[in-house]
């Protein structure tokens, strides 16, 4: 029997397990400042209810009552910024006890954050916690030092900054030697505000397992985020998945967005990239022919992890409405739980937010945000990331770079 179906997500052809680490890191790609609105409230879906509920160990009417006020603060980290400027610490949500914690350096804070609070609905989802130091003197001291240990080449480190706790956090890798470690932990005492040094475990302390449930998957128009993409090849083979849609500020151009790392992929900046489109379903097969997209039209790969590939006029892609979209999957050969995951604002991330991520290879996991402003080195090659926020747990792979990581419920980038 034939199925005309929107998005198609084809069983894997090999039962491969894939051991990754549980906190992966995944680089939010977002549209350009100001294309989105503040995002809009809307009902959690079964997905995020059922993944908060085994994460957090809850019922299920606590994870969706913990959602809902996830939900209506969506936009809390730009109003309480703005609205403290350079007195702002940070905010952050605590799951244990389902509310919102917000860090003041000052007590005369406190009724303007009530204010905001009040609002958005959120009286009675909050609780204040006195803060030693402003964000912008822990990025300071985090800027600090990164200057100073990337001045050891050999050195691979990590830092971020650890709101909950108003302090910075530096990870050394296991192999550093006691006097390097001890020099890096005098270097952190003298530093004027809080650093915490913490060496990781040992190689495989953090890994989990995760099924490669997926071998292929496709979706009609509207170009969607969560769809796996690579350049043209003829042969469709997917290296990266796309993020969100973006529009251009100048001319209004449709541009998808992606991982910059994936313009490394063979083809990647000399041959249009493609996404297969979903026909006629024939039992286990799927008709899937490559579309050309557009070539690469702008290349990030450090400090910043991103790139965009511009919709060309004659792509199959390519229409006058751009919705921001994005297909959410389940188990392999199964229709996605959302092909079309609606994405209506953005808003700035913030410890404790329940997040979910769609890639072309493990498919759609959840998990909450557990680090802010992480610096990180590539132990490879020394390459540089920065402003990256960090997911556990979420299953990541090869091939799911560049996919989308959205809030749940409030549906915002």
């Amino acid at each position: 029997m034939n199925l005309d179906i929107a998005c198609r997500r084809e069983a894997a052809r090999t039962s491969l397990r894939t051991v990754v680490v549980a906190a992966m890191l995944l680089t939010f790609l977002v549209p350009p400042q100001g294309s989105l609105a503040a995002p809009e409230a809307v009902a959690p879906s079964d997905l995020e209810v059922s993944s908060y509920q085994e994460d957090a160990q809850v019922s299920e009417g606590v994870a969706r009552e913990r959602l809902e006020t996830q939900a209506r603060g969506a936009g809390l980290v730009g109003e309480i910024r703005g609205a403290l400027g350079e007195g702002y610490a940070g905010v952050w949500f605590d799951n244990e006890r389902g509310e919102f914690v917000i860090p003041l350096v000052e007590i005369g804070q406190r009724e303007i954050v009530k204010a905001i609070m009040r609002d958005d609905g959120l009286t009675d989802d909050y609780r204040f916690a006195a803060a030693g130091d402003s964000w912008e003197e822990l990025e300071a001291t985090q800027a600090s030092i990164n200057g100073s240990l990337r001045q050891d080449e050999e050195l691979v480190f990590s830092t971020s900054l650890d709101v909950a706790a108003n302090r910075v956090q530096v990870k050394l890798p296991s192999e550093i030697s006691a006097s390097r470690r001890a020099e890096v932990e005098a270097m952190a005492a003298s530093a004027p505000t809080e650093v915490e040094v913490w060496v990781s475990p040992e190689p495989g302390a953090e890994k989990m397992l995760c099924w490669r449930v997926v071998a292929d998957n496709a979706c009609d128009k509207p170009l969607r985020g969560g769809v796996g993409i690579g350049p043209y090849s003829g042969e469709g083979a997917v290296r990266c998945t796309s993020g969100f849609q973006a529009l251009g500020n100048t001319y209004g151009h449709p541009y998808i967005v992606t991982a910059g790392h994936c313009a490394g992929a063979p083809g990647g900046t000399t041959q249009p990239w493609a996404a297969k489109e979903t026909q006629a379903v024939e039992g286990e097969v799927c008709a899937c022919p490559e579309r050309k997209i557009g070539y690469m039209d702008a290349i990030h790969t450090s400090p910043d992890d991103w790139a965009v590939i511009h919709v060309g006029l004659t792509s199959f892609w390519y229409q006058e409405s751009w919705p921001n979209v994005v297909a959410w999957w389940q188990g392999a050969g199964q229709q996605p739980l959302h092909p079309e995951y609606a994405i209506n604002g953005e808003a700035t991330s913030y410890i404790g937010e329940y997040a979910c991520h769609s890639g072309a290879y493990t498919g759609t996991s959840c998990g909450y945000v557990t680090k802010l402003n992480l610096y990180i080195i590539d132990p490879a090659d020394s390459h540089v990331t920065e402003h990256v926020t960090e997911v556990a747990p979420a299953c990541v792979h090869e091939g799911d770079s560049g996919g989308p990581s959205s809030p749940a419920i409030s549906r915002s980038a």
